[in-house]
């Protein structure tokens, strides 16, 4: 009795889920941003990937200071967290989103939230890119 229950309930939030996507995926601007977001992904990915191979210790300097030199370092491994960050940023936001699908304002708010965790990426990005400049050069 217990599992029928629960199937009925994981079926009727597929369905749910379902209604809302559709919902939101009738602005063109949430392909946009999900083309964007697949893009930014890959090409932060690239950077952390092509920082990490280029290393030749395991360490790498994340912050650099001209009072007193290098403040910040890790291992390599620490180079993943950047596009997973953008990654928790992203589904956060889209989360949100999801929540207020009912709202008037839906477009708006799909505007607002997805273009600040595009943003969170460009941020991310430079951040990465000063990390290649600290490295190497």
């Amino acid at each position: 009795m217990f599992y029928t229950s629960l199937y009925a309930r994981i079926y009727e939030g597929g369905q749910n889920l379902k209604k809302t996507l559709r919902r939101i995926f009738k602005y063109p601007e949430a392909y946009v941003y999900g083309g964007l977001f697949v893009v930014f992904l890959i090409g932060l990915s690239w950077q952390a990937y092509f920082i990490k191979q280029n290393l030749l210790g395991d360490l790498v300097i994340l912050h650099y200071n001209v009072d007193f030199g290098v403040d910040l370092m890790a291992t390599k491994g620490y180079l993943t967290l950047y596009p997973l960050a953008f990654l928790l940023v992203f589904l956060i936001n889209f989360l949100i989103v999801w929540l207020f699908n009912r709202s008037q304002n839906l477009r708006k708010y799909l505007n607002y939230l997805l273009a600040t965790a595009l943003l969170v990426a460009i941020f991310i990005s430079l951040a990465l890119l000063s990390i290649y400049l600290i490295n190497f050069r």
